[in-house]
């Protein structure tokens, strides 16, 4: 259904689509998904935006969360998996593409506005729990959010019924409805209070019979009956419409044409229905008793003369604004007997010329009564004319104030837009920056803590865990709950300094494993410059440590190398592969007469004004460099600056190292006195 509801989108087209009850978010999250991918696939460069509203505020914060645990790979095939979602901290979150489509709200569904000029709207498993009148003011309030071909998706269990005109099925196995172009009856939520609404609906819930007190009332009406009337007679509401039967009264009745009605007033002969009618409707208003007398009828092709009367009943209380009907026979006159036949005595005209009177007297009564109808009825269409008149009027003033308020509400939704782009920018940038804080934080190698003014975890880097005994679940609670893994080190204590004093505290700290960390604690500041808690920071200095030690012991060798050196009795040079002066020793200076500034750094070749610089010395160093060969006794007489002439014999000896080029030559000169 996706594909063809994106097809005949425009380019930059703003798709919108409203989840009420989304609960904890799988289902919103699940659409977005499964939209993202049918956009890509068609290629469409439209934007999403989903409103996913719920009455829970806690499940609202839990689906903006968007975070799940690891049994959803189950459920999830692996490249969506890749691409939608994120393993942060043993758990999986939803990617940030598919979060920065969707607005999470609290919403309530039967009192707040709705979401309008949606493209679609999801409302899955949550119409199973409203009643059919709560149901179908859902169905035109969906109808009324939802643009020209718009799809309603609905729950396996769920439908709409009767209510399925406003509405195409496009699969009835799946419930996916499509928005029929036709005016849905949200309006009438808006109607005036008029008397004439108020009236219909009294009638409306006066007539309704709720089927738990329907057997009371037949054991109410029998009763009443049985105690009272013989006579055919017949309980009616208002409207005419029989409830109970009494009696043999088939023979008052026939069947119109058309469609079937059990109100008394069409089943009655005809020559009473009028007048039957007329007096339902008085007895109904006025509540006083009513009889009709000499009402001639045909039954059977024979004359009878009826009186019927109409009663509203009072008693019993689950019986009140019913009507009882009773029809009496008083006596019965063949049609066709005329009137010579009856007698030619006196007493006999007498008796038809009353019955006539009689007759014209019920006639005249009748007639009376027709024109109190017709003007009362007049008078109530007048009085309906003019309450729907003014109906009409409030209609058009509520109309003008809705348009206002559209246009109000247009005005604020394109602030709001505006605010929203604004806020998503600033959002964009949070998490920009977010990310660098991270990777920075990630990729230091230094394990933070945050803790708020009361010492509670605010927020740890990755590699915390090394040090304190603490898992995600753990953020919020306060630090002393937790057991650390250092030797005799307290953090909360050096953090609670840190909060009174205001300083910052830098301590060595080892673990039970023999890592040591410096540890720094500084107050955590607002943008405001107030302190609002502590940042406890660790920094791995084992290799630090070792180095130290390995320089001392560096040291300690070379000063052991310089006491052996120096309790040598003979001038002595230690050179490096090049030839070049690394130290002496204080024979060598005193002998000579040079100092250490200018013998140690330079070459050989260059002591004592080039007095070393031979090509026969310069061989045999070469060789114990490039053979490891040393020499004793090379004989060297010179002529030395403010010395004097010496004899002087050179014992030469290759000092090996790890590296060969950093081997070292060590000279010793032994003079004659």
């Amino acid at each position: 259904m996706i594909p063809d509801l994106l097809a005949d989108k425009p380019e930059g087209y703003n798709l919108r689509i409203w989840i009420p009850g989304c609960s904890s978010g799988e289902e919103v999250y699940s659409l977005a998904i499964i939209i993202q991918e049918c956009m890509n696939k068609a290629r469409k460069n439209m934007t999403l935006q989903i409103f996913a509203t719920d009455i829970d505020e806690d499940a609202v914060l839990t689906a903006r969360t968007g975070l799940y645990p690891l049994s959803i790979a189950e459920d999830i095939r692996p490249e969506r998996l890749k691409r939608f979602f994120k393993l942060e901290e043993n758990r999986y979150r939803i990617s940030k593409e598919i979060r920065e489509t969707i607005i999470f709200a609290s919403h309530d569904l039967i009192k707040d506005p709705p979401f309008i000029k949606v493209d679609m709207i999801s409302c899955r498993n949550l119409l199973i729990y409203f009643e059919n009148s709560l149901q179908k003011r859902l169905s035109n309030l969906f109808h009324f959010s939802l643009l020209p071909n718009g799809i309603l998706f609905l729950g396996p269990s769920e439908s709409f019924g009767s209510n399925t005109n406003l509405y195409t099925v496009l699969n009835s196995k799946w419930k996916l409805y499509k928005r029929r172009d036709v005016i849905s009856k949200l309006w009438a939520n808006f109607l005036p209070n008029s008397s004439i609404i108020t009236a219909a609906k009294a009638r409306a819930d006066f007539t309704s019979i709720v089927g738990s007190e329907k057997s009371g009332m037949i054991n109410s009406i029998e009763k009443m009956l049985l105690e009272n009337y013989t006579p055919p007679c017949f309980i009616v509401n208002e409207k005419g419409d029989i409830i109970y039967i009494n009696g043999r009264s088939r023979k008052y009745f026939e069947l119109a044409t058309g469609e079937v009605s059990l109100n008394i007033a069409t089943m009655v002969k005809e020559e009473m229905r009028y007048s039957l009618r007329a007096v339902l409707r008085q007895a109904a208003k006025t509540k006083e008793d009513i009889t009709i007398e000499g009402v001639r009828v045909i039954i059977n092709d024979e004359q009878v003369t009826l009186n019927f009367g109409v009663r509203p009943i009072e008693e019993p209380g689950t019986l009140q604004g019913l009507i009882l009907v009773i029809f009496e026979e008083v006596n019965a006159l063949p049609v066709d007997t005329p009137l010579s036949n009856i007698g030619d005595s006196s007493s006999n005209a007498v008796t038809r010329i009353d019955e006539l009177e009689n007759e014209l007297k019920s006639t005249k009564v009748q007639l009376f009564r027709t024109i109190e109808e017709i003007e009362l009825s007049y008078m109530e269409t007048a009085a309906a004319n003019e309450e729907l008149h003014s109906a009409n009027e409030e209609l058009q003033s509520s109309n003008e104030e809705m348009e206002t308020s559209r246009e109000e509400m247009q005005s604020l939704y394109e602030e709001v837009v505006t605010v929203n782009n604004e806020l998503q920018t600033k959002l964009n940038e949070l998490a920009h920056s977010n990310d660098d804080m991270t990777n920075l934080l990630n990729s230091t190698e230094i394990a933070f803590i945050f803790l708020d003014s009361d010492l509670n975890i605010m927020r740890y880097t990755p590699l915390v865990p090394r040090l304190v005994n603490i898992i995600p679940s753990d953020v919020g609670r306060p630090l002393a709950h937790l057991v650390t893994k250092l030797r005799k080190t307290d953090i909360v204590c050096e953090a609670q300094r840190i909060l009174e004093t205001y300083g910052q505290i830098e301590k060595e700290v080892e673990t039970l494993d023999g890592v040591w960390y410096l540890m720094r604690l500084t107050p955590y500041r607002t943008s405001e410059n107030t302190v609002a808690g502590v940042v406890v920071s660790f920094v791995n200095i084992s290799k630090l440590k070792a180095l130290n030690l390995l320089n001392t012991e560096l040291r300690d060798r070379r000063d052991y190398a310089f006491s052996i050196i120096e309790a040598i009795g003979f001038p002595l040079l230690v050179l490096d592969g090049d030839f070049k002066v690394l130290t002496a020793n204080l024979d060598f200076y005193r002998v000579f007469q040079v100092s250490p500034l200018e013998t140690e750094g330079t070459m050989l070749s260059q002591l004592s004004k080039g007095r070393w610089n031979t090509r026969e010395l310069e061989e045999k160093i070469t060789t114990i460099i490039t053979e490891g060969i040393s020499f004793r006794s090379f004989l060297v007489d010179y002529e030395f600056p403010g010395v004097g002439y010496k004899k002087i014999y050179l014992d030469a000896h290759r000092i090996n190292s790890k590296k060969p080029s950093a081997d070292l030559i060590l000279v010793i000169f032994k003079t004659e006195n």
